[in-house]
């Protein structure tokens, strides 16, 4: 049974904390005490692994996705919530200098589905073509 984190069960002042976030000391008081993530189980290493085949890409809404998978044990809804967080609030106060930047592929960019766990480099729609939630943009690591 995937963990479900505290900013899950305290929404009501998560979100109020969460709206709160202006700067990088804000972001990080906010994160260290929402996001403890060495409190929070981590997935099995062989989890991947047993996932069959076909877990490893799939055509969506006309482009190719692939499967994901990510660190931490917890609930979906957690999951998004958590990335999409990080992405939308903290990386926009962390990294300034790319809020404007082109969010292409060959800019270093891709849209992702924490709820789905899947990704493309294909960027194209905002939601989701599974789930229909908002698609998170990541910078594909050099």
């Amino acid at each position: 049974m995937p963990f479900v984190p505290d900013f899950m069960i305290q929404s009501d002042e998560y979100e109020r904390e969460k709206a709160l976030v202006h700067d990088v000391s804000s972001w990080a008081a906010f994160a260290r005490k929402w996001f403890p993530t060495t409190k929070w189980p981590r997935q099995r290493p062989d989890g991947a692994a047993a996932k069959p085949r076909a877990w490893e890409s799939l055509s969506l809404g006309g482009r190719t996705w692939r499967r994901v998978s990510y660190d931490y044990d917890i609930t979906p809804e957690a999951r998004y919530e958590y990335i999409y967080t990080k992405c939308t609030v903290g990386d926009p106060i962390k990294f300034p200098h790319e809020r404007h930047s082109p969010r292409t592929a060959s800019e270093g960019w891709r849209q992702e589905c924490p709820y789905c766990q899947i990704e493309t480099s294909e960027v194209g729609a905002d939601t989701c073509p599974n789930c229909g939630r908002k698609l998170v943009f990541t910078r594909v690591s050099e």
